[in-house]
C-alpha cells in the first residue's frame, strides 16, 4: 500500500506550523515524499492553481481565509 500513496501528492493548509509538522511526519511515516505546506488559504489556493495536489489536509480555523472559505473557492475553481 505504501508504494501506491509514493506517487500521492499532498497539500498542508494550516496556519500552525507545528501542526503542519505533526501531519507532515504522520504522511513521511506512511513513506509519502510529496508533500507541500501553506500557511493559510490563499496560499494554499495559490499552490493548488499552479501545482494541484491529489489530498488536500485542512485546517478548519485559520485567518484570512477559513478552511470552509478555502474549500469553497477550491471546489469553485476551474
Amino acid at each position: 500500500m505504501t508504494a501506491y500513496l509514493e506517487n500521492i501528492e499532498f497539500l498542508i493548509v494550516d496556519d500552525n506550523a507545528g501542526m503542519r509538522s505533526v501531519i507532515k511526519n504522520v504522511l513521511h511515516a506512511l513513506q509519502i515524499k510529496r508533500i507541500k505546506e501553506a500557511e493559510n488559504g490563499e496560499i494554499g489556493f495559490d499552490i493548488v492553481c499552479t501545482t494541484p495536489p491529489d489530498i488536500i489536509v485542512s485546517d478548519w480555523e485559520m485567518a484570512p481565509m477559513n478552511g470552509l472559505e478555502f474549500t469553497r473557492m477550491v471546489r469553485n475553481s476551474e
